[in-house]
């Protein structure tokens, strides 16, 4: 089984206020064959620290965080996976299956990428810039990976940034229904004031 914790159940895990140690967790998890999923967008937020100039808290969460058995999920390509699937289901008259929409990966650059496309970094060598598959970066722990990002692209780490495009757009779309949904749902309308 996959479990897909928030990024405030990982923070608080890693601060000791969860009831369970992470080496116990481990342990349970790893007697189930269970693994923890952990997504780049979740794996920011617990690295919000970074832009207090926290290096050495959020080194120390991600390295704990690794103790679990894991994989990485790729929510961007969840929604175009299921689209992908159901149109072939449909066309094939055959059933959905689920495990065709599973965007995991067990390594953290196989997971990031929206098309599932290897990741490249680029790093100069001899003042030429060279791109070097991540696939060749071996024993790269999340910390590492997440430090590397940081120091290439800290807007990365503005989620609030990130999101507003979309915020923005949800927000207009809700501004301009005529009949906003009421509380039992979108099909739902009250004709009382």
């Amino acid at each position: 089984m996959l479990i897909y914790p928030d990024s405030s159940d990982l923070i608080d895990l890693c601060r000791g206020t969860t009831g369970i140690s992470i080496s116990d967790l481990a342990e349970k998890l790893s007697a189930k064959s269970h693994k923890i999923a952990f997504s780049f967008d979740t794996l920011i937020e617990v690295a919000a620290p970074l832009r207090d100039g926290r290096l050495l808290e959020v080194r120390r969460d991600l390295n704990q965080l690794e103790e679990l058995p894991h994989v990485f999920v790729n929510e961007g390509r969840i929604r175009d996976m299921e689209i992908r699937e159901a149109i072939s289901a449909f066309e094939q008259r055959r059933e959905y299956n689920f495990a065709a929409a599973t965007p995991v990966a067990s390594r953290l650059d196989g997971a990031i990428d929206l098309e599932g496309a290897p990741q490249f970094v680029v790093e100069h060598v001899d003042a030429l810039p060279m791109r070097i598959p991540t696939g060749m970066i071996v024993n790269f722990r999340i910390w590492e990976i997440i430090q590397y990002v940081w120091k290439r692209d800290p807007e990365a780490f503005n989620v609030q940034r990130r999101r507003e495009p979309e915020w923005i757009s949800l927000l207009e779309s809700d501004r301009a229904m005529t009949r906003p949904p009421g509380v039992a749902g979108p099909l739902c309308y009250s004709d009382e004031p």
